[in-house]
């Protein structure tokens, strides 16, 4: 018969019922042999605390009961860094809002607050949760885990995002296209506000990382350390996977090997060096569940505070990850009465915690538009209205980004092919109902598109064949796993997650956006499926070890950032390989090495005295590369029915126009009076894009309209 390990509940009233027997009198003897000599004393009296023994016994080692508030200090202790990193962050946010509302935003006011309130939060859990730093022993634990290949190669990759992240300045497509801009713009009008601007994302999304990188932005006046934020969170995902899947009940030494394999996946580990945000929104989902996990062992309030701030911002990243909420709270619920007696805490901490969640931007969005969306017209088309057609279209283009090959030398061709098929058309019912399916290909993976990447679906399906369905896992640690019953709750409510978002989400990037979602996947598939015979064959260890090896040879190769001298390589190898292979290699390296600051040539026709450049925009430019160099000039979004008058009292003199957006309007000269009387400066032809051709933009002179 197999001992299988009491449940949490159930083991926490025994306790109590155990402490209240009377102790016998002992002589002294030694701590160790009293706790056993207590223990034998209470098991006398009562019988049924005989099973509670070997908890009793481990007093000694954590430092008190199951439940106790120095087991919750010891539980934080473990992870406190990743826990104030967290703080810091809540703490950002809602400065960023209060100082928004109050219309003070700005940088002395932002630095002195910041770092004051960062400073006490610092000396508050320092004081209270008695958190120290041994170096010795983490030296200790890195040198030994350095000897495995998996964390090994884990730190290589860490180090190259970092390198690439330092080395080359954010160049991802949403970073540039409005969250960058209008960061600037809030700060130029020292608070939050409704952008005038055809780019009407700068609005309407999530807000959690603009106001994590305002602190690099007005200290360096730069962009150039925004990476170190996700290069942050990525260092701590192996901690936060391991110990929220043993928690869950799944085989330590089947979690140790998808602790490295899980952070490694494609699109994580692509955007752990550059700015996209679906990076930030892994990190705090997983943060919440380890903290909800622990929350359970021991209950102690510090946990419940860090979990509830963790799943806040997760939201406040983007409203994708709403459905994100319904696991966390599978695992509160039962502790639910508790947390609602809590009283003024509680009304204190929903206050911060709505204040720093997606709620604001909602709020702010239904007072513009009625609708908490933002787009009460679906002008951007991903809000779906067919469940069954977004649910298909979602299936089929995560199913394809995750088993395309990482390395396709003629990704055109097979993208076109699959997007002739006669189901994908643009006249099939899916497409209709699926305004932005596409099959999105590319020689290379890059970070605005991709998942968690072939070599992890191969080593997830490889595990789940591999295993079998017996349930015998045993804790040998302090370590309380989640009864089965409320294990089946929490994947439950993980289904529930994933199938809102399935129904819902309209966009050509659901296998980017559903990157927290293959965490909720993998661990249920894990959790189902005991794979710990397959993880000590030899197999299984050459296959893991190779497939993180391709996994930082793609890191190396990123156009985003490459790691190596890309143009003499292209240039050694132009007459061994195709010329059509290494023209189109060499167009996307180039694209992306200059997509930062593509209006360079622009601004060398701006004099010193073009402190605010009009911008007619078609609602999808790189249009950071006009603020440099930041708080210097302000970019202002000129809009179809604006006088001349009207930009004078603004103070713009010249304004840079989009071409293709003037010969869309079929009478230029009254939607836009400054085109009839305004002088040419230049016309320029910028490439945003290594898939789209060079588009044409013109500056023009408005200082002589009258």
């Amino acid at each position: 018969m197999t001992n299988r390990p009491i449940p949490i509940e159930t083991k926490v009233n025994t306790m109590r019922l155990c402490k209240v027997a009377p102790k016998p009198a002992r002589p002294a003897q030694g701590k160790r042999a009293a706790l056993s000599a207590e223990v034998e004393g209470r098991s006398a009296h009562y019988p049924h605390c005989q099973g509670a023994r070997v908890s009793l016994l481990h007093k000694n080692a954590s430092g008190g009961f199951p439940g106790t508030a120095r087991q919750g200090k010891r539980a934080i202790h473990r992870a406190w860094i990743a826990y104030f990193i967290v703080t810091v962050f809540a703490i950002e946010v809602l400065l960023g809002w209060v100082l928004s509302l109050l219309h003070y935003l700005t940088q002395i006011t932002y630095i002195v607050l910041l770092l004051g309130i960062v400073f006490s939060a610092a000396i508050w859990m320092f004081k209270r949760l008695y958190l120290a730093f041994d170096f010795q022993r983490f030296i200790a634990r890195l040198k030994s885990r350095l000897r495995r290949p998996l964390p090994l190669l884990f730190l290589i990759a860490l180090l190259l995002s970092l390198a690439g992240g330092l080395i080359y300045l954010p160049n991802n497509y949403d970073a540039l296209s409005y969250r960058i801009p209008r960061l600037l713009d809030w700060l130029m009008n020292h608070g939050w506000y409704w952008i005038p601007t055809a780019n009407q994302r700068m609005n309407f999304s999530g807000t959690v990382q603009e106001w994590l990188f305002f602190p690099f932005i007005i200290t360096v006046q730069s962009d150039r350390l925004l990476p170190l934020v996700n290069v942050a969170c990525f260092s701590f995902l192996p901690s936060l996977v391991f110990s929220i899947f043993t928690r869950l009940g799944i085989q330590p030494r089947v979690a140790w090997w998808w602790m490295w394999l899980l952070p490694l996946g494609m699109g994580i580990v692509l955007q752990a060096g550059g700015v996209g945000n679906d990076l930030l929104s892994v990190f705090f989902f997983m943060v919440a569940i380890d903290t909800a996990l622990r929350y359970r062992e021991s209950q102690a309030l510090e946990l419940l505070i860090f979990s509830v701030f963790s799943i806040a911002l997760c939201s406040g990243v983007k409203l994708s990850n709403v459905p994100l909420v319904f696991p966390w709270l599978a695992l509160l619920a039962p502790f639910g009465r508790k947390i609602l007696h809590m009283g003024w805490r509680l009304a204190i901490v929903s206050l911060l915690v709505l204040s720093i969640s997606i709620l604001p931007t909602l709020i702010l969005n239904w007072t513009y538009t009625s609708s908490f969306t933002g787009d009460p017209e679906n002008k951007y088309q991903v809000n779906l209205g067919n469940p069954l057609a977004a649910v298909t279209g979602n299936l089929v283009m995560i199913a394809e980004n995750n088993i395309a090959p990482p390395v396709l030398p003629f990704a055109s061709g097979v993208e076109a092919s699959l997007n002739n098929l006669a189901v994908f058309r643009s006249d099939s019912w899916l497409k209709r109902n699926y305004p932005h399916f596409v099959f999105s290909l590319n020689e290379l993976p890059q970070e605005e598109a991709s998942g968690l990447g072939l070599f992890s679906m191969i080593l997830f399906i490889w595990a789940l064949a591999q295993a079998t369905w017996s349930r015998k896992y045993e804790s040998k640690s302090n370590i309380e796993y989640l009864p089965r019953r409320q294990a089946i709750y929490f994947f439950g409510a993980a289904c529930l997650a994933i199938l809102a978002f399935m129904a819902k989400m309209g966009s050509e990037s659901a296998a980017r956006l559903f990157l927290p979602y293959y965490f909720l996947i993998i661990g249920f598939g894990l959790w189902l499926r005991d794979s710990s015979r397959l993880v000590r064959k030899m197999s299984w260890r050459v296959v893991s070890v190779t497939c993180a090896v391709m996994t930082i040879l793609i890191v190396i190769l990123s156009p985003s950032r490459p790691l190596f001298p890309f143009r003499l390589v292209l240039q050694t190898v132009s007459g061994i390989a195709p010329k059509s292979m290494v023209e189109r290699a060499s167009t996307v390296y180039e694209t992306y090495a200059h997509r930062t600051d593509i209006f360079s040539e622009v601004r060398l026709n701006l004099s010193s005295s073009d402190q605010v450049l009009g911008f007619v925009s078609t609602g999808d430019d790189l249009e950071t590369s006009l603020w440099r160099p930041f708080g210097y000039r302000r970019i202002f979004h000129v809009l179809p029915g604006m006088s001349i008058n009207q930009l004078k009292n603004i103070g713009i003199e010249k304004v840079l126009a989009s071409v293709s957006v003037l010969r869309q309007i079929p009478d230029v000269s009254t939607t836009f009076p400054w085109t009839s009387c305004g002088k040419t400066i230049q016309n320029f032809a910028i490439r945003q894009y290594a898939s789209i051709p060079a588009q044409q933009f013109v500056l023009i002179d408005i200082a002589a309209c009258r």
